[in-house]
């Protein structure tokens, strides 16, 4: 088609991007991360010239948290494969999901290429955020270079075929617009992350704390800005402090925000693979209830209870499944996965632009089939990589809202052109970001 792109060139660059305060979710606590940011070129059909960008954390405590190697080590690998990546999409022709599609193959090789140069077994998810910059950059300059939103770039308008052609005979005639919104929701509930170290009250403070202007304790992230929607790292390991600290999250919320808010509270669990079995998660869950049902009824789903490694770790969680939606996160590597998953008593995916746009697209669009609950994370994303989460949440129906965590961690998550441009995305009011500054054409940055 006319509308199809050509990639002219692609280039990655890397920012450390130091944290304000300390993040621990798992058995990981995260200081700083280094940001990929991608640049795109290409041409369509037309004879037009576009460019389109990206960009992640490489984060390497969440995609590849065992050791060995050391964490430098383990960066410097996926900064290569994301460098080695971009440079292997360069002369790609086709629609952007088709390419993505198409790459998935090429990111396994390097995989395999770089474990074997450096003796080391580098996981799937640490090349799919190696890769996910690229991946993003793509879609973004196939809209900016036809001049529409990327979003409507979906339809039979502008792609020759359907979506047999990567989830099998049971998608023919389906198109991803018969999933996404044809606008942007005009605003986005914000899931507020409340780690394993955060303090809950001012009354914790203490003078090591960050001194910046911003809040510390969740009560003052409430109070200046109206959040409800709370993510609550547990243990996984300590089944009455992960009670206590799901009960104590509640009780704040409910002491800080007005009583008209109150039925507004939304809250998730995440053990980050921690816990030991599904019963650790059932015993937990039973407790809440007992203890207070307005806590247990706010508690939205649950995710990522056990292992990533189901093969190793096959635990069927479909008894923590009756008491709340369990939504799969590290596991989620491939559509493959996600059934194998399903087979274990999972309720959905839990979808990140981290892990491509092309994989959470085609994600999507399995769990409007298939009815499954789905939910959209970050990763902790600052910059364009914020910016196009919240885009993509905003073109879909998932559950609760869309995280937005680097606000409370890390330093410097915005410049000063990105918040000029997006002021109602990098500031939260009420509980929820105005998306209305995504602009039309690409992935909406903007910039």
């Amino acid at each position: 088609m006319t509308t199809d792109i050509t990639i002219e060139g692609v280039e990655a660059s890397f920012e450390p991007m130091p944290f304000r305060t300390p993040l621990k979710f798992g058995a990981v606590v995260i200081e700083s991360w280094d940001f990929c940011r991608v640049h795109c070129r290409v041409t369509n059909g037309r004879g037009r010239s576009a460019e389109g960008w990206g960009g992640i954390f490489m984060a390497d405590g969440w995609a590849w948290p065992k050791s060995p190697p050391d964490s430098p080590t383990k960066v410097s690998l996926m900064q290569e494969i994301a460098v080695e990546f971009g440079k292997s999409l360069v002369g790609s022709k086709g629609h952007p999901l088709s390419i993505g599609f198409s790459a998935r193959s090429h990111l396994e090789e390097l995989r395999s290429e770089r474990s074997e140069k450096a003796g080391v077994e580098v996981p799937i998810l640490a090349a799919l955020v190696a890769g996910s910059a690229a991946d993003a950059a793509v879609h973004d300059a196939f809209g900016v270079v036809n001049g529409i939103p990327t979003y409507i770039g979906y339809s039979p308008d502008f792609i020759d075929h359907d979506l047999s052609s990567y989830l099998g005979p049971k998608y023919e005639g389906r198109y991803l617009t018969d999933f996404l919104r044809g606008t942007y929701k005009r605003a986005m509930p914000i899931v507020h992350l409340v780690g394993g170290l955060d303090k809950l009250r001012e009354a914790e403070i203490e003078e090591a704390d960050p001194k910046d202007g911003r809040p510390v304790s969740l009560d003052q992230y409430i109070r200046r800005e109206g959040i409800f929607c709370l993510k609550v790292k547990l243990r996984g390991n300590d089944l009455e402090w992960d009670i206590q600290r799901l009960l104590d999250v509640y009780r704040l919320a409910e002491e800080t925000l007005p009583p008209e808010k109150h039925d507004s509270i939304a809250m998730t669990a995440d053990a980050n693979e921690i816990c030991p079995n599904a019963e650790y998660a059932v015993e937990m869950l039973t407790k809440v209830k007992e203890a207070s049902p307005r806590a247990f009824d706010a508690i939205k789903y649950v995710e990522q209870l056990t292992s990533r490694d189901m093969e190793t770790n096959p635990y069927d969680v479909s008894e923590v499944a009756k008491l709340k939606p369990v939504l799969l996160d590290e596991g989620l590597t491939s559509l493959e996965a996600l059934d194998r998953a399903l087979s274990l008593g999972w309720s959905g995916p839990a979808l990140k632009t981290c892990k491509g746009h092309t994989e959470a697209l085609l994600t999507l669009a399995k769990a409007e089939v298939e009815g499954l609950p789905y939910s959209v994370q970050d990763l902790t994303n600052p910059s364009i990589a914020l910016l196009h989460s919240v885009g993509f949440a905003a073109r879909i129906n998932c559950l609760v809202g869309v995280e937005s965590n680097a606000r409370q961690f890390v330093r410097n998550y915005a410049s000063e052109r990105e918040r000029q441009v997006h002021p109602g995305i990098f500031t939260v009011r009420n509980g929820v970001v105005d998306t209305t500054s995504l602009t039309n054409l690409g992935l909406g940055y903007g910039l």
